[in-house]
Formats: structure tokens, sequence, C-alpha cells
């Protein structure tokens, strides 16, 4: 396991403004791949030496707050953005999201050996790896298709 170069911290631990606005994906609802909803964007982990977003953490589960879990979900993942309905769909499973290296913000800061178990779980390079290109997700238009029990006007 190569180790990588870089720190990462979250949006709102940094200085890390965005370039463009439509970086900006926190608060979105994250749909898996088969348009079933895992959770919503709750922040974005910016590689603070490339000053690039490299994860989401997704808030999934609980009630009202309470037993709500975290995830990373690398950027590469993302399979397309819906601005309009500010949602965010990846390329996984409901199931392959749970089933990741948990991650929990307000606990040690974890160490570089943590994000590269995270992008090989999704089977992802890391950015440190040869030949590696950043993906640019806020050009990749959402066409995915949506859970039919999603209902758009209660809010989900």
């Amino acid at each position: 396991m190569a180790t990588p170069p870089h720190s990462f911290r979250s949006v709102d631990d940094s200085a890390f403004t965005f370039e463009n606005p439509q970086e900006d994906i926190r608060d979105f609802v994250v749909r898996d791949s088969s348009g079933a909803k895992i959770g919503r964007v709750d922040q974005l982990l910016v590689d603070t030496d490339a000053h690039k977003v490299r994860f989401l953490q997704v808030g999934h589960g609980g009630f009202l707050g309470i037993g709500r879990e975290h995830s990373l979900i690398p950027v590469e993942a993302i399979e397309g953005v819906d601005y309009e309905h500010r949602e965010v769909h990846i390329n996984q499973t409901q199931e392959q999201v749970g089933g990741s290296p948990p991650y929990q913000p307000d606990m040690v800061e974890k160490g570089e050996d943590y994000f590269s178990t995270v992008y090989e779980y999704y089977g992802f390079p890391g950015p440190w790896s040869t030949g590696y290109v950043y993906p640019e997700y806020t050009t990749r238009r959402s066409g995915a298709k949506v859970d039919p029990e999603y209902d758009q006007s209660r809010g989900d």
C-alpha cells in the first residue's frame, strides 16, 4: 500500500475556498448506483497540498442525528451531479458504502494509511498513484435513474 504524501482536512476546518462554486456539494443527497438514497454530504475533505476535494463525508442512518454513521466516498465514485435537485449520484451500492471503513469525524484524525485503505476499498487509485488524473466531478451532469420509491415532492 502506497502512503499518501498528502494531508486532508474538512472544508470547514481549513482556509479552502472553491474556485468553482459548483464544487461545493455539501448538503446534497447522495444516491447509489440504483438511485436509492444513501444519505447526505455532510462535509467535503480537501487535499491541503493539492487544494482539491478528495472525499465526500456522507452521513447516513440514525434518527434525528442519533446513531448516525459517516462514510468517506472518494470523488472518483461520482457519476453525476444534479444541481437542480441537489443530488450526487455515485457508482457504488448502498451496501458498499455501508461496508466501507468507518469514519468518525469527531475522533482523533485518521492517519495517512486510513485514506489509502478507503481508496483501495472502493477500487480507485489514490492521487499519489502514477498516472492519476483528478476527476472533474462538477462537469458530470447526472442522468442517473432515481429509485421509484423516491418522491421529489417529499424532499427526502
